[in-house]
């Protein structure tokens, strides 16, 4: 890593090199990290070495299929990325200070109401605490339908905020035995930011194993679980949830989101976060329905936070606000090509003319109509985004929206997170 690089500006991070484009190949879609100021925005990685579908390291062999479990030989595979990329952004994995694990959950095993039956979480659990130490970062897994890569069970993305002697990154604790139900920290805080672990509708750690009577508990029961524990978080790093900027949500199915957002207004008056609400994911909580992360400003900071609005791009359909910007970080909510009605005019074909367009390229290319106009409101433009992550109901489509993408970044491309999700999103047909 080149100490003297200048990382005022978001600035791609590619080990070894940036890549050329050649006549043969255009430059990739994405980058395997944005380093932009301390922050580091690494994007999803997989057990893939880019020529195979699995890296020979990260396989199993079929001959003893029973001798090694191929979700810990990937995982192995990918925190070593992770330690590449963050090395050569000048970080560590010590100054990782969020972590999101995106596991291909088997259909058949869903369907049987035992989703997590053949998913090795355990072992998954263990790789991250062995290479990061007992209860950090502030973790997050979720099941999703497929991964961009075939025979890949695993993707991760982290962020990390390079501290210095005076300013290490921390985990928070919220008393009890830690792992006591999870196997991880509450929180982590980093200079003016703190960031809340997963929020999921568990009793806070404690000497009590048994499992609380919420589990099988309505949406609105869980979702106020849910930012009680976050509360309860952001207060054990002294700050609480009216400091929070963003959040990402996860649902079991659409279906939930209305109790849910019945609840979320109730915590939420005035003023609420940033929000990305993602549905049609499993996750491994027995029952669980609904759970959450966030970012908040740390105790004390001086940091400005202020809600984003402008009329250029469409009003949000819940309750959040178009964007969040605290200090110079700006924090978008989930977009989709979606008015206050349905899809967007313009961003879906005619049924009429099925075959006359593609919706993918239509609808990536209003989502960045309207993200520039956010942008702009916000005070920065397109050219400083540093991560996307981006929700698919079918990756066939990915392909045609990565390209439409990548097109308004003619230079270094931010980081990117891609997956499928087992759909539809909040607005049928986007």
């Amino acid at each position: 890593m080149d100490a003297a690089r200048d990382w005022t500006r978001p600035t791609a991070i590619w080990p070894g090199g940036s890549p050329v484009a050649t006549a043969e190949a255009e430059s990739p879609p994405y980058s395997p990290a944005t380093r932009a100021g301390d922050w580091v925005f690494v994007s999803g990685q997989l057990a893939s070495d880019d020529v195979e579908d699995i890296a020979p390291s990260a396989r199993v062999d079929g001959r003893l299929p029973y001798h090694a479990d191929a979700l810990e030989r990937q995982a192995r595979y990918i925190v070593d990325r992770l330690e590449t990329v963050l090395g050569e952004a000048g970080a560590s994995l010590d100054d990782v200070v969020q972590m999101n694990q995106w596991t291909v959950v088997p259909p058949a095993a869903e369907a049987c109401g035992t989703p997590w039956r053949d998913v090795s979480l355990g072992r998954l659990v263990g790789v991250r605490e062995e290479r990061f130490g007992v209860g950090r970062p502030g973790s997050c897994i979720v099941g999703v339908e497929e991964l961009l890569v075939r025979n890949t069970l695993l993707e991760i993305d982290a962020t990390a905020v390079i501290g210095s002697p005076g300013r290490p990154v921390e985990a928070v604790e919220t008393g009890g035995p830690r792992g006591a139900v999870l196997p991880y920290s509450r929180g982590t805080r980093a200079g003016d930011w703190t960031f809340l672990t997963c929020g999921v509708p568990v009793a806070p750690p404690g000497p009590e194993k048994a499992m609380p009577p919420w589990y099988a508990a309505p949406v609105r029961t869980q979702t106020d679980a849910v930012l009680t524990n976050l509360a309860a978080a952001a207060e054990a790093a002294g700050s609480s949830l009216a400091d929070a900027v963003q959040a990402t949500v996860y649902l079991a199915s659409p279906r939930d989101y209305l109790d849910f957002e019945d609840v979320w207004r109730s915590w939420f008056a005035a003023d609420p976060p940033a929000r990305s609400v993602v549905p049609g994911v499993v996750l491994p909580w027995p029952g669980a329905r609904v759970a959450a992360s966030m970012v908040c400003l740390a105790p004390g900071s001086a940091l400005e936070r202020r809600a984003v609005e402008t009329t250029e791009a469409p009003g949000p359909l819940g309750h959040e606000p178009q964007a969040v910007r605290a200090g110079q970080l700006v924090f978008l909510s989930g977009q989709m090509a979606a008015d206050e009605s349905s899809v967007a005019p313009g961003a879906a074909c005619d049924p009429r003319f099925p075959y006359y367009g593609a919706p993918a390229t239509q609808q990536m290319s209003c989502i960045m109509r309207n993200v520039a106009a956010i942008c702009e409101a916000a005070g920065t433009d397109v050219m400083n985004i540093c991560r996307r992550r981006a929700f698919h109901v079918d990756l066939a489509d990915s392909v045609y929206s990565i390209q439409e993408w990548a097109r308004h970044f003619p230079g270094d491309k931010p980081a990117s997170t891609t997956f499928r999700i087992g759909g539809p999103l909040l607005v049928p047909g986007c």
